[in-house]
């Protein structure tokens, strides 16, 4: 019996939804197991049975057209010729309902959603993908981290109150998102179908890497900085690109359209992604902001004077607030009030 995932990608396999890569990986193991070869086989029936004839998928009327089709004699016998299926007479039936169901099942929600993505969370509380006509849009809230897997087996992980759109032709090859926030790409290689991500008159184009992009609406730069492979950086409005190396960030500022490179220290810019917050010489005006979205919760900083005053911190996500907050009232010579949930650093 195949695993939940199995399912998942014979389902894109027979639909025509799968990456090359995995479409080698299932042919290659149906060519050495013959169990699951015949298991595709049925799924790939099954498909054929429920393929609406006009294209457009209407929920109730293709759920009942899986169930005539199955129910009809002939299809049965050629999908496994000693097994019957009968909607009132359903106890004997060793290729039983619930398998043709659970494969109509799959095939059927694969079918409406078009098998664009399948995602998971690290957080169950809050999670939202909102379909759009022509995109579809992935969102980690303030207080969230949240994870994706797309069709292509590209991984995205998304900071705290950002979102990612795909657009309408991904699945088709044209590998285009579009970022508002903060996100850790994993990008799988495909030479033949780029990888681009449209930032703030910015795109960031690849084949295959690790890399992590930041830009939210009241940021004045893109930063890209690179993990793994090469990223190229590129300015929509003057056509200028840098080609970006493994340990390099690249950034971009809107307001005289400059790009620069130079070497980091990649774990200040990732740390996000294994609970640290990391802050290197940053303004405290800078500092509130990040704790927001980190903690979903309202910072201010009461004195113009105090605001541009400079932290140097790591924390942790295990670490208590209260113990948080002591420390960068410390390090700057402050002090904080909390009142009515919110809290104001001050002098």
């Amino acid at each position: 019996m195949l695993k939940n995932n199995e399912w998942i990608e014979v389902a894109k396999y027979v639909t025509g939804n799968c990456s090359i890569e995995k479409k080698k990986t299932v042919e290659n193991k149906m060519l050495s197991d013959e169990d699951f070869k015949n298991t595709v086989n049925e799924v790939r029936k099954a498909w054929e049975l429920s393929v609406s004839r006009t294209g457009k998928w209407d929920t109730n009327k293709a759920w009942n057209n899986v169930l005539q089709k199955l129910n009809a004699p002939e299809n049965v016998r050629s999908i496994n010729s000693s097994y019957t299926f009968n909607k009132k007479k359903n106890r004997n039936t060793g290729f039983s309902i619930n398998y043709i169901a659970r494969i109509a099942a799959i095939l059927l929600i694969s079918a409406i959603t078009g098998i664009l993505f399948y995602q998971f969370s690290e957080h169950t509380a809050g999670e939202q993908v909102q379909n759009q006509q022509q995109l579809k849009e992935f969102i980690a809230r303030k207080g969230e981290h949240k994870k994706f897997h797309l069709s292509d087996g590209t991984e995205i992980t998304l900071a705290p109150e950002s979102k990612i759109r795909l657009s309408s032709e991904y699945i088709s090859g044209s590998r285009e998102v579009f970022l508002e926030g903060e996100a850790f790409f994993d990008v799988t290689v495909d030479p033949d179908h780029p990888f681009r991500v449209h930032v703030n008159e910015t795109t960031t184009e690849v084949l295959g890497t690790q890399f992590n992009i930041v830009s939210y609406p009241d940021d004045e730069k893109v930063q890209v900085v690179v993990v793994e492979g090469s990223v190229e950086l590129r300015a929509e409005r003057t056509n200028r690109q840098i080609l970006l190396k493994p340990g390099e960030l690249g950034s971009y500022t809107s307001s005289d359209q400059i790009l620069t490179t130079k070497k980091v220290d990649v774990n200040a810019y990732i740390g996000w992604m294994s609970g640290k917050l990391i802050f290197e010489n940053q303004p405290l005006s800078k500092v509130v902001t990040r704790l927001e979205r980190w903690y979903d919760l309202t910072f201010n900083v009461e004195g113009a004077n105090i605001r541009e005053r400079k932290l140097t911190a790591t924390f942790s996500q295990r670490q208590p607030l209260e113990e948080v907050l002591d420390a960068i009232a410390m390090s700057l010579d402050l002090t904080y009030v909390k009142h009515d949930g919110s809290f104001t650093f001050k002098q």
